[in-house]
This record gives structure tokens, C-alpha cells and sequence, in this order.
């Protein structure tokens, strides 16, 4: 709707927003037939990085087997 404006404490040593800011944003719908999607948004306001979540909106079952999708994509990166 509007570009984000973050408000970063200029004092703090581990912020270097030179190059601009980064936001990552995770959308879902609760049909769980669905993929939920991640991106990353760069400085210039585009996509720098997507990816594709299957099961992440899953709940954790007492079956291991049944838990190893969820845990794959917790697991990304």
C-alpha cells in the first residue's frame, strides 16, 4: 500500500541500513490443501528471494513420519 518505513535506533551498532532495509513476509490461507509462500522484498522493492512452504501450516503429530514434512521446511535454508 505504502513503502514500509522502519524505525531503526541510529545508535545501535548491529543495524547498517546504508544499503536500505529488507522485509520477509509469509501469507497462507488455513485450507491446508494450500502452499503458504515466503518472499523477501530488497531495498528497491522487489522480490529478491521466494519460496514455497507445503506443509509449514501443518500441526505437529505424535507420528514422527507424519512430522518429517513440517520439520523439511522449518529446516529450509
Amino acid at each position: 500500500m505504502a513503502p514500509y518505513s522502519a524505525e531503526i535506533d541510529v545508535d545501535d551498532d548491529d543495524w547498517d541500513t546504508s544499503k536500505g532495509i529488507r522485509a520477509m513476509a509469509l501469507a497462507y490461507v488455513p485450507d491446508l490443501s494450500q502452499a503458504a509462500f515466503g518472499a523477501v522484498i530488497g531495498p528497491d522493492g522487489d522480490c529478491v528471494e521466494h519460496i514455497r512452504f507445503p506443509n509449514i501450516v501443518r500441526r505437529k503429530h505424535y507420528d514422527p513420519a507424519e512430522n518429517e514434512p513440517k520439520e523439511a521446511d522449518l529446516k529450509v535454508g
